[in-house]
């Protein structure tokens, strides 16, 4: 959570990139903010907002 606070303190928003890091997509602690599973989500993600 130390890069979502960070996120925070500098107010902007934060995406939890979880592919690569063994980090299961909707886990409890990555529940609280947007995350994304593969690089192909990650152009979608940047395409909508």
């Amino acid at each position: 959570m130390y890069d979502k606070n960070g996120a925070e303190i500098a107010r902007v928003d934060f995406l939890g990139v979880i592919y690569g890091f063994g980090i299961k997509k909707g886990g409890k602690t990555n529940s609280r903010f947007d995350t994304v599973d593969s690089s192909v989500e990650l152009s979608e993600y940047f395409k909508i907002k």
